[in-house]
C-alpha cells in the first residue's frame, strides 16, 4: 500500500494514518518506504547483498561446524539485520540475545499453546494490534491490563497470546522498519492484577522489550495509570534496557497527551478514537490464519537457540 506524505508544521515527515492488511511480506518498498527504511535504520538496498553474505559468514564462525541453514532463511538474516539498523555487530548481538531470550523463557513464548488453544484469552479484546498504521508507520500493539481477569487468564496465557501477535506482524517488512508502539490503558488496574503477576514474567518482559525479540519497539505509552501501577513498573524498570527506556510515556488520565501522540484511528472509542471491534477482530482473524507458520517459526527458533548456545 502506498501512503501519502504530509508535511507537519515541524517540517517533519510524517504518513496518513491507512488501514494496511496484516501478514504482507512483501519487501519491494516505494519511494516513501525507501526513504524511511534509509532515515530509520540506515537500510541501502545496494548493500545488502554484501551485508546478508557478511552476516551468513559470520553465522558460520558462530556456529562452529553445526548446520543452521535450513532453519534461518533469508527473511529471518534481514529481520535480525534490520533489528540492529543493518550494523553487522548490533545484529549478531541482537542473534545472540533472541537466542539466550528464546532458551530463557520458551515456556512463556509458546508454552500455553498456541492461536487455536487461546481463543478465550483473544475473546476478552485484553491485547490486539491495530490494522491501521500511526503516522510514522507503526504497528500499534494495544493492552488493557486493567480489564484483565487472571481467575479466567492466567498472566502466562496473556503473556504467550501477545508474543503471537509480536510474532506476526515483526515479519511484516515495513513493520521491520517503522517498529512498533505498545499503548497500555490501565483503566481498573488494581491488585487482583497486580498481585498475579510474578517475578519471572517481568524479567521476561523487560528482557523482550530491551532486545530479547528483533523488532524496534519506538515507544511505550502507558494511560489511565493508577498511583498502583507506580509498583508494578518500579519491578519492571530494572529490567529494562537503554534501548526501550528512554521511550516510556506516562499519559495519566490527560486523552489530549494520547492523542498528540498517536492518531485516533488506531484507538478504540472509549480513549477518544475511532476505532472498532473489526479493527480487533481484524488482528484475531489474521493470529489464526498463520498458526501453522507460528508453530514452525517457533520449532526452529528452539532449534537455533541450541545451535548457538554459547
Amino acid at each position: 500500500m502506498a501512503y501519502q506524505v504530509v508535511k507537519t508544521e515541524s517540517s517533519a515527515e510524517q504518513m496518513n494514518s491507512e488501514y494496511d492488511e496484516f501478514g504482507d511480506t512483501n519487501s519491494e518498498f516505494d519511494s516513501t518506504w525507501a526513504r524511511l527504511a534509509l532515515q530509520k535504520i540506515s537500510e541501502n538496498p545496494e548493500e545488502r547483498l554484501s551485508k546478508l553474505d557478511k552476516f551468513q559468514d559470520v553465522l558460520k564462525v558462530t556456529a562452529k561446524g553445526k548446520e543452521f541453514e535450513e532453519k534461518m532463511d533469508e527473511a529471518m538474516m534481514i529481520r535480525f539485520l534490520r533489528a540492529g539498523n543493518w550494523d553487522l555487530e548490533h545484529a549478531m548481538k541482537m542473534f545472540l540475545h533472541h537466542m539466550e531470550h528464546t532458551r530463557k523463557f520458551l515456556p512463556f513464548m509458546g508454552g500455553s499453546g498456541f492461536p487455536s488453544e487461546l481463543e478465550h484469552v483473544y475473546q476478552e479484546k485484553l491485547v490486539w494490534v491495530s490494522p491501521y498504521r500511526d503516522q510514522h508507520g507503526r504497528r500499534v500493539l494495544l493492552l488493557r491490563l486493567g480489564k484483565w481477569n487472571p481467575d479466567t487468564v492466567s498472566s502466562k496465557q496473556l503473556y504467550t497470546a501477545t508474543s503471537h501477535l509480536f510474532q506476526i506482524i515483526s515479519s511484516e517488512p515495513k513493520t521491520q522498519v517503522s517498529g512498533i508502539v505498545i499503548m497500555s490503558d490501565l483503566t481498573g488496574f488494581g491488585m487482583k492484577q497486580l498481585g498475579a503477576l510474578r517475578l519471572e514474567e517481568m524479567k521476561c518482559c523487560g528482557d523482550f522489550l530491551s532486545g530479547g525479540f528483533p523488532l524496534w519497539v519506538r515507544s511505550m505509552i502507558f494511560m489511565n495509570n493508577p498511583k498502583l501501577f507506580d509498583i508494578l513498573f518500579s519491578v519492571l524498570n530494572p529490567f529494562l534496557g537503554e534501548r526501550i527506556k528512554n521511550h516510556v510515556k506516562f499519559c495519566g488520565y490527560d486523552t489530549a497527551k494520547l492523542l498528540a501522540e498517536l492518531p485516533p484511528e488506531v484507538l478504540p472509542e472509549d480513549l477518544q478514537g475511532t476505532g472498532s471491534e473489526k479493527d480487533i477482530d481484524a488482528s484475531m482473524k489474521a493470529i489464526r490464519d498463520i498458526e501453522n507458520r507460528l508453530r514452525d517459526n517457533l520449532t526452529k527458533t528452539e532449534e537455533l537457540s541450541k545451535i548457538f548456545k554459547k
